[in-house]
């Protein structure tokens, strides 16, 4: 007797619940997906929320985040005020200058003080403020055999006092119990070469030139040049540490300097400078500076006391008796 082997088939109505099973499972899969994928959602808005709340970072593009340039408010004779954009940030300068009293205020777009100077006319002392450390720099007379100047750290306590005591012209025993001179030297080294790496210089040297471009010379509006020359020693000891830290590199970045058939002196070699007394950044010509790009007594004896003093210190960075033609004492 034959017999055959064949596949075994359910009833109809087995099949049929199978089917339902399978659709249901589909459904229910698809469900969980939908559920996993809300809850994602969700915990990421709440971190997000979370985040601005208490003040972590959240990608956003600000103000002047896409914009770079120069914004002159005000120039004249004695009032330099203006605003510049770059690609790491803003800020804020203002400068005036009438006879020998001088100001010159340096913030970020934020408000926050980058520097600040201060000297009233007829008066020997300049107050200053440098990344929040304040200072007062007082001049000695020039027939004394004492250094030009001295510097003297402010307690913040007392800077409010130092501010509307120094608009009244005082004597130094006036003001010498308000001061301190123990450690004053490597705080402004310090506080000075922070200046320098700040984000903020690179800005103030962009600035600079931007001004310079736009024909604003220090001849035609005096109030600029407190600022282009803080501007340009900032260049000068960001040159000074990246020639110290890559040579090579350095010295590719040169050029050469021509000086103008016009010039009856002009800047010489001096240490590895070959543009010694030169207004200008290594040997490129900041003509706003002084005019035009021959010797001028002021820049050649800045260089001379940077060369003697020290980049980081208040007589080469900050030269706020410089004049391009009268000179510059250290």
């Amino acid at each position: 007797m034959s017999s055959t082997v064949g596949y075994k088939k359910f009833p109809v109505s087995q099949n049929e619940e199978l089917k339902d099973k399978g659709i249901f499972t589909k459904y229910k899969i698809l469900l969980i997906i939908g559920l996993v994928a809300l809850a994602v959602i969700l915990v990421a808005s709440l971190a997000i929320g979370i985040g601005v709340g208490i003040g972590l970072s959240v990608s956003t593009v600000s103000e002047h985040e896409e914009t770079t340039g120069l914004n002159v408010i005000t120039v004249t004779e004695v009032k330099l005020e203006g605003e510049y954009y770059g690609s790491s940030g803003g800020i804020y300068f203002l400068s005036t200058v009438n006879g020998s009293d001088f100001y010159l205020l340096i913030t970020t777009l934020n408000g926050d003080t980058v520097f600040i100077a201060r000297k009233p006319q007829d008066t020997p002392m300049t107050l200053m403020s440098v990344n929040d450390t304040n200072f007062l720099v007082i001049e000695n007379d020039v027939a004394s055999n004492q250094p030009s100047s001295e510097d003297y750290m402010i307690p913040k306590s007392n800077m409010s006092r130092m501010k509307a005591m120094i608009e009244t012209h005082p004597n130094r025993s006036e003001i010498m119990d308000m001061v301190v001179k123990i450690g004053v030297n490597e705080t402004i080294s310090f506080t000075l070469e922070q200046l320098v790496m700040r984000t903020e210089a690179i800005l103030i040297i962009e600035a600079a030139l931007a001004l310079g471009k736009r024909g604003l010379t220090s001849k035609t509006y005096p109030s600029t040049l407190p600022f282009y020359v803080l501007a340009l020693r900032i260049a000068s000891a960001k040159d000074n540490v990246e020639e110290n830290t890559n040579r090579r590199a350095f010295s590719r970045q040169k050029r050469s300097y021509q000086c103008p058939t016009e010039c009856q002196s002009c800047p010489y070699a001096v240490d590895g400078n070959s543009c010694f007394g030169l207004c200008g950044r290594q040997c490129n010509c900041w003509e706003w500076v002084c005019g035009d790009c021959c010797l001028h007594q002021g820049c050649l004896d800045h260089d001379q006391c940077c060369k003697d003093m020290g980049f980081y210190t208040s007589k080469c960075l900050l030269p706020f008796n410089f004049d391009c033609v009268r000179g510059y004492r250290c």
